[in-house]
């Protein structure tokens, strides 16, 4: 972390294994630089940590080609250990997605547990009270809605934080949980007011296949039922990003925030701080232990 700093303010000798290997990691190097809280400052008197270390690479940038070989040999044991940190937080902001949305969308849930601690397949998990009464309700349109902006709010957190063309493929299980739940709202269920109260289903079994203009407008009609979900996580994401940040470095520095933690004070959301956590305005379009 020492050496990329050094490097993005020049005091580097020119080398261009070295440029190559910090342009390319950019983010683990700055993944790595935030977990080890390093001054960027490489002065002495700023970060005693820094300015000997960075001293020892342009020292070994200027030796025999064996020590240059050791030092790259060190900067990817450096360059691995930023790729994990920038891991966890991508883990980090996931699970906070699914932490604030639905303490607008659906109060009445209490998160339980935020973790960034892998088990089994997941990097991460957010659960929620199993005992709610908001499980037995009927499903309405607007909890189907918020019930897949919950879903969708971990894709929708990494994508305002790390960028469209960072968005990885972590959220699978996520997408496929929300589609087979936007399915069955608008083909069984009938919650879509284009295509009305049909069941799909029996369509299908009375005419004996599954195609057709009912099933193409089906598809369409989900299709937009997730799209709009994901703006609107993404709306109230964006309206509370502070307290995104909050639960990112506490889930950081934790691995674990728990109900109990979650109640004990005003800092942590969604029990104690959701009168300021604000609902976009009404201009706006508008992982879990129990599925929604």
């Amino acid at each position: 972390a020492s050496g990329y700093i050094a490097f993005t303010q020049g005091a580097l000798p020119p080398n261009q294994s070295l440029s190559t290997l910090f342009l390319n990691n950019h983010d683990a190097f700055e993944a790595l630089i935030n977990d080890q809280k390093l001054n960027r400052d490489i002065r002495p008197e700023a970060d005693q940590r820094l300015a000997p270390i960075s001293q020892a690479i342009s020292k070994a940038i200027n030796s025999a080609e064996s020590e240059g070989e050791q030092l790259l040999a060190a900067l990817d044991v450096g360059l691995k250990t930023g790729h994990q940190q920038l891991a966890r937080r991508v883990v980090a902001y996931h699970e906070a997605g699914h932490a604030i949305v639905p303490a607008i969308l659906r109060p009445s849930v209490a998160v339980t547990k935020v973790t960034i601690t892998a088990k089994d397949d997941a990097d991460g998990m957010t659960s929620y009270d199993p005992n709610s009464p908001y499980w037995d309700t009927s499903q309405t349109k607007s909890i189907l809605e918020a019930n897949l902006a919950t879903v969708l709010a971990g894709r929708a957190a990494q994508r305002i934080k790390f960028g469209n063309d960072e968005i990885d493929a972590g959220a699978s299980s996520d997408i496929e949980s929300a589609t087979a739940q936007a399915w069955r709202g608008v083909a069984l269920f009938g919650l879509d007011e284009e295509l009305g109260p049909v069941n799909i289903d029996v369509v299908a079994k009375l005419q004996g296949h599954g195609n057709g203009w009912i099933f193409d407008l089906s598809q369409r009609r989900v299709h937009a039922l997730l799209n709009a979900a994901a703006e609107k996580a993404e709306q109230v994401l964006r309206a509370n990003w502070n307290q995104v940040e909050i639960v990112v470095e506490e889930l950081l520095s934790r691995q674990t925030v728990n109900e109990l933690q979650f109640a004990d004070g005003s800092r942590y959301p969604p029990m104690s701080v959701v009168a300021v956590i604000r609902q976009p305005s009404r201009s706006s379009h508008g992982c879990q232990s129990r599925p929604p």
